[in-house]
This record gives C-alpha cells, structure tokens and sequence, in this order.
C-alpha cells in the first residue's frame, strides 16, 4: 500500500504525458519509487487501473506522475 493522490478526469479527455497524446482516465501522483513501471497494476477504491506509458518523475526522485486507464 502507498498513499497517492488520484484525481479523475474527465470524461474522455485527451492529455498530454510523456508521449503524444493519451486516454487516461485518473492521474495519480506517489512519492518516488525505483520498482513502478508501465507493467504495474494500480487498485484505487477498489478498481483496477493499468498504468499508461512510463511514470513520469517529478523533482529529483521525489515524486511520480502516472497516468493511468481504469479497468472495466
């Protein structure tokens, strides 16, 4: 368990991560970890999220914004 902040987006919004252009549906920003990587499976309120594209480091080695899609 690590705590993060997840925030929802709207609908189907197109947003910018560290490739062109995504689907996600939630950003989620945790504190800096060398083992999250685009193979990870976030569970947040009881759903299952996959990570899209690589975790994109914020400050050095503080945090980690990922962009994630939900799944189902």
């Amino acid at each position: 368990t690590v705590p993060a902040l997840v925030e929802v987006l709207n609908g189907r919004d197109l947003v910018t991560a560290q490739q062109a252009q995504s689907l996600a549906t939630h950003k989620v920003v945790i504190r800096w970890r060398p083992d999250v990587t685009s193979t990870c499976t976030i569970e947040w309120e009881g759903r299952e999220m996959q990570i899209d594209g690589l975790p994109l480091e914020i400050g050095r080695r503080r945090f980690l914004k990922i962009m994630a899609i939900a799944k189902g």
